[in-house]
């Protein structure tokens, strides 16, 4: 029980147990230090989020109480972001080693408890272990957006903590300690609004708060008065749901049936339960997005429905002689709920990073299982701790497999694409990471924003989505935006879309009349400026052309695309009033600065602008570092051409470069919508 003493032999024991998960956790996890942002998320959250980019201020934590940007209110999770920034700028590996550390002391935190409220070393070590080294955790500690799981749970267990030395010596400043430390914890992820449920498994096991063999009566007062003791944990979750709904709610991110149908709405928790927990016993096939069922699987829901039916009934029959497995149980079934699908966010059926705080529930269950048959059958110990052991080891091994998928964009998506079928989100996504990192040279498809709309008046009361079959079929997409728009007028999204069809049709002048009514509605999106910028460059407008990439800028200052693109305009126009190659200069700079000068585009573009400023050794050097970053991607045809660009500026000429023709060959839809994860598919 908490408060009991803890001889000196077994805290050194603790102390070893803990600094080998610690130490053991960080070595696995070290390679994320060198990897680089992922496209999805990482942009909106960090890379490209000016209040982030700023760095610790009050300024930026005034914005992060009071902003819902992301579909959520997590200011905590923001000034972490903040102050990652501060320490590091935009180095991702300083990003990623964060989320290491946290996950690293959730280990350590989660260890430390389980041994303080059981009075057990190896169950709570075993527990601690699996958290740390589950293959199914590495999406919440590789992914740089998902720092809002690590120190929601970072939290949670301090919260916990907190919580039981309250119940040791119940005092008003150790109850209000809990309280704040779970109030940090909402405001870093608001998954844990059912920790109050949490609490009160904790007091029936290991707490022991519950007389269980008193009478109905006294039961049921026990059980009144540890609810009532939790009426301040229950206010601040209900704080948190509404908040987090009316983020979600306002862009859109709540699900209706016209987007997924009601039948597969319903089917899909049941279902998702059975995977996520086949997924803890054999972690195969892991990857960034679980596509939706487009049709209820009824063999599978029946099946698991029965099943998780027949675990509930065991765990409440078995209460009293294994206490843990009904705690455990409900663990795992409760703090799923809120991402399980029942409100539905996202066009996702499950996600990994979902279980990095239910699977707690799934080890306690295993670990104590374990204890419970070693001590049945002790002659069966060694061969025990054998399979333990190799339990484990095999969780290295295959999370090391899996933290490698997390390297870069590309490699995460192709592990994606290569595991799921009709993935249009993994392909859409795969296609703009490969466009990313190569540009020009590259093959790169079109990938058009994929639109779910129901628009607020339709006479026949037929909802109206676009097809997204019809991608790529020009004039059925023009028809169904026009469509959409007859329903939509004000709609700059739609407007902006339709313009980039019109463009890909060849029709400039229609395209840039749909780019203005987009800035119209919508004058602080920087997208319509960006796309139609491309076009009037294309035209030889370059004037307009500038102004239009210079406002796009001024509303997101730190887009490097915009950067890259404004600076090789400037570098190259021959017109007097388009030339600036001092500026191309600085602009192509705080483009690389902003990549980590690992694009050979972006390289590209500051070479030409050297160039243009007569500092031809700096431009042969930058030219000839692109030249190996396209090599080393495997960009033949473009390494090729920057040999010749070398050759050229060590010979003191400009290349030759087409004014009219922009780099990275792409008219792009807003990045949240071309990349739907970012607003309608996470938590």
């Amino acid at each position: 029980m908490p408060g009991e003493q803890i001889s000196v032999f077994e805290r050194r024991r603790t102390f070893y147990v803990g600094s080998f998960l610690a130490i053991a956790t960080l070595l696995l996890y070290w390679p994320a230090s060198h990897y680089k942002f992922i496209v999805v998320d990482d942009y909106q959250y960090v890379s490209q989020n000016p209040p982030v980019l700023k760095g610790f201020s009050w300024s930026g934590m005034h914005w992060a109480l009071w902003s819902m940007y992301a579909d959520n209110w997590h200011p905590l999770t923001w000034n972490s972001h903040m102050l990652d920034c501060s320490l590091y700028g935009l180095y991702p590996g300083g990003h990623h080693l964060t989320n290491v550390f946290f996950h690293t002391a959730n280990t350590v935190l989660l260890f430390l408890l389980l041994r303080r409220l059981t009075r057990k070393l190896w169950p709570g070590a075993f527990v601690a272990a699996l958290f740390a080294w589950h293959p199914l955790h590495v999406e919440s500690v590789a992914w740089i957006c998902e720092r809002k799981d690590v120190l929601s749970t970072f939290f949670l267990l301090l919260t916990v903590g907190a919580y039981s030395q309250y119940v040791a010596s119940p005092t008003r400043a150790r109850l209000f300690l809990a309280l704040a430390l779970f109030l940090l914890g909402l405001m870093s992820k608001p998954m844990l609004v059912t920790l109050p449920c949490v609490l009160l498994l904790l007091d029936y096991w290991p707490l022991h708060r519950i007389s269980t063999g008193a009478g109905q009566a006294t039961l049921n007062k026990q059980w009144l008065k540890l609810i009532a003791e939790k009426i301040p944990f229950f206010f601040l979750s209900l704080l948190g749901c509404a908040l987090t709904m009316m983020a979600q709610s306002a862009n859109g991110a709540v699900k209706s049936a016209a987007d997924i149908p009601l039948l597969v709405r319903l089917a899909n928790p049941v279902c998702s339960y059975a995977r996520y927990l086949a997924k803890a016993v054999w972690p195969e096939h892991l990857v960034i997005f679980y596509p939706m069922p487009t049709a209820p699987q009824w063999p599978l829901f029946a099946v698991s429905l029965l099943f998780l039916i027949a675990c509930t009934c065991l765990a409440f029959k078995w209460r009293a002689k294994f206490p843990w497995f009904l705690v455990g149980w409900l663990w795992f079934l409760g703090t799923l709920v809120p991402v399980i699908g029942i409100v539905q966010v996202g066009y996702q059926a499950m996600a990994d990073r979902y279980t990095y705080i239910p699977y707690i529930g799934l080890f306690i269950m295993l670990a104590w299982g374990a204890e419970y048959w070693i001590k049945k059958q002790q002659s069966l110990q060694p061969l025990a701790v054998f399979f333990g052991v190799a339990l484990l080891a095999a969780c290295v091994a295959v999370t090391r497999l899996q933290l490698g998928y997390w390297r870069s964009s590309v490699e995460v998506f192709s592990h994606a694409v290569s595991l799921t079928r009709a993935n249009k989100f993994s392909n859409g996504n795969l296609n703009y990471a490969l466009a990313e990192a190569a540009r020009g040279d590259h093959a790169i498809p079109r990938y058009q924003a994929i639109l779910h709309l129901k628009p607020s008046k339709l006479e026949d009361g037929r909802p109206l989505i676009y097809d997204t079959a019809s991608i790529g079929r020009r004039d059925d997409e023009v028809t169904q935006l026009r469509e959409l728009l007859n329903y939509d007028p004000n709609n700059a999204t739609l407007y902006n879309n339709l313009g980039i069809v019109l463009f890909e049709q060849n029709k400039p002048e229609e395209a840039i009349a749909q780019f203005q009514k987009a800035t119209e509605w919508k004058p602080k999106s920087p997208w319509a400026y960006f796309n139609e910028a491309i076009v009037l460059q294309k035209r030889g407008r370059a004037r307009e052309a500038i102004a239009d990439y210079t406002r796009a800028i001024g509303l997101r200052p730190v887009w490097p695309e915009a950067l890259d693109k404004l600076a090789y305009l400037l570098a190259t126009c021959p017109k007097s009033e388009g030339r600036n190659a001092a500026k191309a200069v600085e602009l192509a700079t705080r483009a690389n600065e902003l990549t980590d000068r690992s694009s050979p585009g972006y390289l590209h573009t500051l070479a030409i602008a050297y160039a243009a400023t007569g500092s031809f050794t700096n431009a042969a050097q930058t030219a000839e570092l692109a030249r190996q970053k396209a090599q080393a991607g495997g960009f033949q045809v473009m390494a090729a051409n920057l040999q010749n660009e070398v050759a050229l500026c060590e010979a003191e000429k400009a290349p030759a470069s087409d004014w009219q023709k922009p780099p990275f060959q792409l008219i792009v839809s807003r990045k949240n919508e071309m990349l739907p994860l970012s607003q309608n598919q996470k938590r």
